[in-house]
């Protein structure tokens, strides 16, 4: 029977509230975490950013696990559904604890951080990368999962903008009600939390019965079985431009959110409370840029609308290089080019990895969402730790010490580099393995019509038609 058009919206609804989790606390940790660790445990610079860059390799470690586990998991519950149910316990308790305010000697304190943490990430890998690869079964064509990402931003630019323009003004909100600084922090965080488990737990619910049915039986665990299925996966060209697109955007993201506060504090001599209406201004601009993105690529494509995108926030950041931020306007120029980009591409990168899947099932015949997704989260993740660890070690080899209330020139021109020039090389790799990339729409409908008759026994393609579904592959 035809899907209406409602019933089309609650789909789309029901599976794309999953990002508004995702996008509370990965704003928060991107933005805060090393801010936390800095101004409020009172870590330098170096021991904060190794714990960081430490932790957050335990979500490119378990994605690895996760990913192939999930697509040979077999159960009347489904593959992917079990794992989302355990990250909606999981995921609060462990982030509440990387933000108590634990004091004891060095060691100790960076145990517990380093635990924690770690925690956390392993039971973000196992929600994450599960609830990526459902999204591939939940919808299933072209367009449709472009209006499905699409959707899911609704949610996704809400836990944005809670993750990453409320904490500074509700905290100090906190404080001036009476509370501990620390405690203020500690009982945002649990707020936060008990969103995330509602969030979670209503996309585990509406998501029931729509996983694909696989009936194969589970492939051999292993290690070499699971080397196996990334060498082949990584033998597909698009798939290698996506990961090659997301390390450069990832690296311009983290590169510019790690630095912002610090930036807008000592560089420009504003306070921090400025972050708060700069996000929710840019945030609610997102929301106007949700509609423009899915209609752009809908009509031009997802590649074209992306490289303009990368490559036009690439040349004006390469601008500010010259000419500095020195204004709030300025500044309001900067981010709003970079939340445009950003949010473009994460709007519609998943959707171009879902159609990788189909490639791969034409090319190997296989369906290996979870692993396809947690090899790019592995590489992504691996790419973001790496570029923390550079950040935090170049503030520290500049001399900067976020417990000063001025910095050194030094430690200026260092902040400059990472919130301005870092994000300006990043846009432009991502533009330009973008360009690369030869996934269009015609072809992916041809793709589809060859899978199914491949299915059904059929016929194939015209040889005509199949040159052009390998000319994807190119």
């Amino acid at each position: 029977m035809q899907e209406t058009r409602t019933e089309r919206f609650k789909r789309h609804i029901g599976y794309g509230v999953g990002y508004f989790p995702d996008a509370c606390y990965y704003n928060f940790l991107s933005t805060y975490q090393l801010l936390f660790l800095t101004s409020i445990v009172g870590m330098d610079a170096g021991r904060a950013g190794t714990i960081i860059s430490t932790t957050i390799m335990a979500d490119a470690v378990f994605s690895i696990l996760v990913g192939r586990f999930s697509d040979n998991l077999r159960g009347r519950f489904g593959r992917r559904r079990p794992l989302i149910l355990f990250g909606a316990f999981a995921m609060p308790i462990s982030f509440m604890a990387c933000y108590y305010n634990f004091q004891a000697d060095p060691a100790a304190q960076t145990a517990y951080y380093i635990t924690f943490g770690f925690l956390y990430w392993m039971s973000f890998a196992v929600f994450f990368v599960s609830f990526l690869a459902l999204g591939a079964d939940v919808a299933t064509d072209y367009e449709d999962r472009i209006r499905m990402i699409s959707t899911s931003r609704i949610f996704s630019v809400s836990g944005d903008l809670i993750g990453s323009a409320a904490p500074l003004a509700v905290i100090a909100f906190l404080v001036q009600s009476g509370l501990s600084e620390s405690s203020a922090w500690f009982t945002f965080v649990a707020a936060l939390s008990s969103l995330v488990f509602a969030g979670i737990m209503i996309c585990w619910n509406s998501t029931r019965g729509r996983e694909r049915i696989v009936t194969t039986p589970p492939e051999k665990q292993g290690l070499l079985s699971t080397l196996k299925d990334y060498s082949e996966l990584l033998h597909l060209r698009p798939y290698r431009l996506l990961i090659y697109a997301k390390i450069a955007i990832s690296f311009s993201y983290t590169t510019y959110t790690a630095c912002m506060v610090f930036y807008v504090v000592y560089r420009m001599g504003i306070s921090a409370t400025f972050i708060s209406p700069l996000y929710i201004i840019t945030n609610l601009i997102k929301m106007g840029f949700i509609v423009v993105i899915a209609k752009g690529a809908l009509r031009y494509g997802k590649k074209e609308l992306l490289v303009v995108s990368t490559a036009g926030t690439g040349i004006l950041a390469l601008f500010f290089v010259l000419r500095g931020i020195d204004s709030k306007m300025e500044m309001y120029v900067y981010v709003l080019a970079c939340v445009y980009a950003q949010a473009a591409f994460w709007q519609l990168c998943n959707t171009n990895f879902y159609d990788v899947t189909d490639l791969d099932e034409y090319r190997f015949g296989k369906r290996r969402e979870g692993n396809l997704m947690a090899l790019q989260s592995l590489l992504s993740v691996a790419a973001i730790s790496l570029t923390l660890r550079l950040v935090t070690g170049l503030l520290d080899f500049s001399g900067f010490d976020g417990t000063l209330a001025a910095q050194s020139a030094g430690a200026l021109a260092m902040l400059e580099r990472i919130f301005i020039l870092f994000p300006a090389v990043g846009m432009l790799s991502c533009a330009f393995f973008l360009s690369r990339y030869k996934v269009n729409k015609a072809g992916f409908a041809l793709l589809s019509q060859q899978l199914y008759r491949r299915e059904q026994g059929l016929d194939p393609l015209p040889q005509e038609d199949l040159e052009k579904i390998e000319y994807m592959f190119r």
